[in-house]
């Protein structure tokens, strides 16, 4: 996708960090945008922001995203209003950094739907008439520790794992049919002092959303912590993992 001026782009997780930087570069290369998350009165103040600094229309939608009705339900919200969405990308998601026995069920399946359900339940809601117009594009916010295993952050990093699986394996069956998917992985917690601003990660986004390969690292020390992950025995990355990821109240 070579311009994002007046496309339409659906972007979930909208008044996150990320997402609201995510929102400025889109609204700055000229796109329309469908805010969601679900706080309606963030989504309403970047909204306002987002129209009167760049003169972007903006949707704001409130929504529970973990709800299992939200995809469909956001689909025909959409369809009424006749939006046409180019391009969807999918940015909310939420992790939570403790040990694992302490988590309650309803949180680890809350984190499930919002970082694995919704990303499957809205690209089988828009790509269709994305492959229909052989025009279009799909990008999943991932993590670094999509790739590694994740101690203390064990259910997060095993959807971000999905969600990169997922990516690549729709990127390989619609690269040929003119719809662009693709996955990026920034550090949103701070991993051995590698970190990534919001901005940044934003960046990176829009690029993604050009570049035809499906899988895309945040940043060169990511890339090469990655790398240096792949080659690693498991166990060894294993053992590693928990001194860089062991949640700060557990250090002292």
């Amino acid at each position: 996708m070579h311009s994002l001026q007046n496309k339409t782009v659906l972007l979930t997780g909208a008044s996150s960090r990320i997402g609201e930087s995510i929102a400025r570069k889109l609204a700055g290369a000229g796109a329309r945008l469908v805010l969601v998350a679900p706080s309606e009165a963030a989504l309403t103040r970047l909204a306002g922001e987002l129209t009167e600094t760049y003169g972007t229309q903006c949707i704001a939608i409130a929504t529970d995203l973990s709800r299992p009705d939200f995809p469909v339900t956001l689909q025909n919200e959409i369809a009424s209003q006749n939006i046409q969405v180019d391009v969807l990308i999918n940015n909310a998601s939420f992790g939570s950094h403790r040990p694992f026995t302490p988590l309650a069920a309803e949180t680890e399946f809350r984190e499930m739907a919002v970082n694995i359900s919704s990303v499957v339940g809205l690209t089988q809601a828009f790509i269709p008439d994305m492959l229909a117009r052989k025009s279009g594009a799909v990008l999943n916010i991932a993590a670094i520790e999509a790739i590694q295993p994740g101690p203390y952050r064990a259910v997060f990093a095993t959807t971000k794992a999905f969600v990169v699986s997922f990516t690549e394996s729709f990127w390989a069956e619609f690269q040929s049919r003119g719809v662009h998917v693709a996955a990026l992985c920034p550090s949103p917690v701070k991993i051995g002092g590698v970190t990534v601003s919001p901005e940044r990660v934003a960046e990176l986004a829009l690029k993604a959303l050009q570049v035809s390969s499906p899988t895309h690292i945040a940043g060169f020390k990511q890339w090469l912590l990655t790398k240096l992950i792949r080659y690693a025995p498991r166990r060894v990355v294993a053992k590693v993992g928990p001194e860089l990821l062991l949640p700060s109240v557990l250090k002292s």
